[in-house]
């Protein structure tokens, strides 16, 4: 089944929250109306993209916490969501805005049972990583004020954060995502 339009601004909506981008998310919420989405499916959208979001925050807290060699006694846990089509299409949208790949992860399984396609699930990963980029763009608007036009010795490295984790299983086409991706963000 393609996805709708409907289906994909409720995506969009899921990772504009998700990804704490107001004007995205004044955007998406008016494209949802035009989409005829109902009151209850924006809720649902709302809902589900902040159990995502706080989900993402308990798991990095507890991840954090265990390298400081403190036991935390939650578990993560998102799978209580109902797998229907509407709600796994934002949980993966909000969970990638998100950066939570284990909720991520999980998500997909989902959508899987629910019968979403990878082809789907390929468009909602473009959907949510041009709201993630216009996201950033914001806040980086605001951090250009603060840029000096010298370096200075003891500056914080700019050429990455040291992590090495290996992300060769995630494929994007990111010049192509806009024109893929119908009714591109803000």
């Amino acid at each position: 089944m393609e996805l709708t339009i409907k289906e994909i601004e409720l995506a969009y909506l899921g990772a504009s929250i998700a990804a704490g981008c107001k004007p995205c998310t004044s955007y998406h919420f008016r494209k949802l109306k035009d989409a005829e989405a109902t009151e209850e499916e924006i809720k649902t959208a709302i809902t589900v993209s902040n159990d995502i979001r706080d989900a993402a925050k308990e798991e990095m807290e507890n991840h954090a916490m265990n390298l400081l060699g403190t036991s935390t006694q939650s578990e993560v846990n998102t799978d209580n969501l109902n797998p229907d089509r509407i709600r796994v299409l934002v949980s993966i949208s909000a969970a990638f805005a998100a950066n939570c790949t284990s909720t991520l992860n999980n998500h997909i399984a989902l959508a899987k049972s629910a019968g979403v396609t990878n082809k789907d699930i390929n468009k909602i990963f473009r959907a949510a990583k041009l709201v993630k980029m216009k996201a950033a763009s914001h806040v980086d608007k605001i951090a250009v004020r603060f840029e000096e036009t010298k370096s200075s010795e003891g500056d914080i490295e700019t050429d990455g954060c040291g992590c090495s984790e290996d992300t060769s299983n995630v494929q994007t086409k990111s010049n192509k995502a806009e024109a893929d991706v119908e009714n591109g963000c803000c």
